[in-house]
């Protein structure tokens, strides 16, 4: 297996991983009758790693051109109002730069 295989490979379980955590997080808000912005928090991240999720597994990533980064937006939006805890919200900030830096990657790859 070559270190770009590997890495995607490790990215993927990573990426995996953390949607697992935040689905597990975000049932149980729901079913402790949490507060409704950290359901919203979590609900966020969830649709932003189910989307990067499903182009690792397709294969075909963002088109050029397309917004990326929809949970550090909805960070800057929400700002201080987020229920989340700081340290999810990191790791799901840094699994979105990071996939932005793959997509670069696979850009430039090909000129």
């Amino acid at each position: 297996m070559s270190t770009t295989s590997s890495k995607q490979g490790s990215f993927e379980f990573d990426v995996s991983s953390l949607l697992d955590e935040c689905k597990i997080a975000m049932s149980d808000a729901i079913s402790a009758k949490s507060s409704g912005m950290l359901v919203r928090d979590l609900t966020a991240a969830v649709s932003a790693l189910e989307l990067i999720n499903r182009e690792l597994r397709e294969g075909n990533g963002r088109p050029i051109g397309r917004r990326s980064s929809q949970f550090m937006r909805y960070v800057i939006d929400e700002g201080e109002q987020m229920a989340l805890n700081t340290g999810l919200r990191d790791r799901i900030v840094s699994i979105e730069e990071r996939y932005a830096k793959l997509l670069r990657a696979e850009l430039w790859s090909h000129f």
